[in-house]
């Protein structure tokens, strides 16, 4: 849609802005992923830290699963 021909100045101008719009959500989501893994990794390590500790495998299990559950309660499991 942007630069054809016969288009109004206003709606290239429109068309960029949703783009770049989009991508800023894009990288926005990947943080707030991000965000939510170490939150969960923590989780998983303060747990770890009770007597009965589990070896690295279990631990980056756990926090996968922790992680998994929690997109799922937001509805952006994948």
């Amino acid at each position: 849609m942007i630069d054809e021909r016969g288009q109004p100045p206003l709606l290239n101008e429109i068309a960029r802005e949703l783009g770049a719009l989009s991508a800023r959500v894009v990288h926005i989501e990947r943080l707030t992923e991000r965000t939510l893994y170490v939150a969960c990794a923590a989780y998983v390590y303060a747990r770890a830290a009770t007597p009965a500790r589990v070896d690295d495998t279990q631990l980056s299990d756990d926090i996968t699963a922790a992680f998994q559950r929690q997109l799922s309660h937001a509805g952006d499991a994948s």
